[in-house]
This record gives C-alpha cells, sequence and structure tokens, in this order.
C-alpha cells in the first residue's frame, strides 16, 4: 500500500535531520521518497491528501535551505527556512499518524492506533522544546533543554518508523492477509518484521482494507 517505501522516506527525512548541518538535503531527499509513497494512500482518507500537502510544502522548504547554503560563504543553515523545514516536518508526522491511526481503527488493529495517537500527542512537546531550546539563552538551562530535546525527537522519530512499519506489515488489501508472514528479502527489514509480530497482538495480524 506505500507504507514500505513511506518507511524508507521517513527513515531518511527524520534520522538524517538529527545530523544538523545536512538535514535540509535528508529532509529533501526523504520527503521526495515520502510524496512518491503517499501516491499509493491518498485514496484511504483526507489525513494522507493534508500529510502529502505538508510533505511539499517540507520537500519546498528543504530546497531552499539547500539553495541557501549552496551559495553561502559559511555553508550554515539559513534561520528562516531552517524554522519553516522544521514546522512542516512536525506537522507532516502529526497528520500522517493521525491517518495512520483512523486506518488502523477501520481496519480493527487497536494497538496500531493506539500507539499513532500516542505518538501524535507527544510530538507538540517536541515541538515546544524547539522552540524553547531557540529562545532561551541561559547558559545553565540551555544544555539541558537541547538534551531533553535531542532525545525526545529521537524517540518520537524511532517511534514514529515502528508505527509505520507496523502500518506496511499489517494494513493489507483483503487477499493479502499473509503479507507480513513473508520474507521480504531484505534483512533489516525481516529483522524488524519478527520483532514487530512480538510487539502486536496475534489477533490483528492483517488487517485488511
Amino acid at each position: 500500500m506505500g507504507f514500505g517505501l513511506l518507511f524508507i522516506g521517513f527513515f531518511i527525512a527524520y534520522l538524517g535531520s538529527l545530523s544538523g548541518v545536512i538535514s535540509a538535503f535528508t529532509y529533501a531527499l526523504g520527503a521526495a521518497i515520502i510524496l512518491f509513497a503517499l501516491r499509493k494512500l491518498l485514496y484511504e482518507g483526507k489525513l494522507f491528501i493534508v500529510s502529502a500537502a505538508l510533505c511539499v510544502l517540507l520537500e519546498i522548504s528543504a530546497l531552499v535551505g539547500i539553495g541557501i547554503q549552496v551559495f553561502s560563504d559559511t555553508f550554515t543553515p539559513n534561520a528562516v527556512p531552517t524554522y519553516l523545514t522544521e514546522l512542516f516536518a512536525y506537522a507532516f508526522v502529526i497528520v500522517l499518524m493521525l491517518a495512520i491511526a483512523f486506518l488502523a481503527k477501520e481496519v480493527e488493529l487497536g494497538r496500531l492506533k493506539i500507539m499513532a495517537f500516542v505518538n501524535a500527542g507527544v510530538i507538540p512537546v517536541c515541538i515546544l522544546l524547539f522552540v524553547l531550546t531557540e529562545i532561551v539563552k541561559n547558559s545553565a538551562v540551555l544544555p539541558w533543554l537541547s538534551l531533553a530535546y535531542v532525545l525526545i525527537k529521537l524517540g518520537t522519530v524511532v517511534f514514529s518508523l515502528v508505527i509505520v512499519f507496523g502500518a506496511y506489515m499489517r494494513i493489507c488489501y483483503e487477499g493479502d492477509e499473509k503479507m507480513q508472514e513473508e520474507k521480504t528479502g531484505f534483512a533489516p527489514f525481516d529483522k524488524l518484521n519478527e520483532l514487530s509480530n512480538k510487539a502486536f497482538s496475534s489477533k490483528h495480524k492483517g488487517g485488511k482494507k
């Protein structure tokens, strides 16, 4: 349904964003892959359409950021496109998590639905911490705020990847119910599938769409 490619794009965009200087590039590359993946999900609900629109804005802001960096003498990120990129990146994740949650509810994947809703609720905390790290100048407080921000952002990214992978392995069209039992041939995906099978209830394998 597109979740496999979405997982790859999300991995590139959001784990790469933790790198700092090259975050605009990883966002641009990852967002392009995500957009390609979302073309198969646009018919699954309006929230997927909204997430695609936000992903387009993320792609544009990231490309603008890359352009500014390329033509800059110091190759440092510019504040305005950086802030816009982060804003669109967080907005996209929230809407995507809600879209997956409602789709999971429709196919009776209760645990996946709860996980997606929880993640969507935690991301605003990450946004708040990002804002605080930008406006707080106290040298005693800022390092702790920055550490909390990085840890929570990393946690939400990893949790999002788990959720997207869970959707990839369990949300399928009728007739493909055993897709999660098959080997992909890609060792990391097969290992994730094995771990994912342990995390989800056996009664909710292969929710049909």
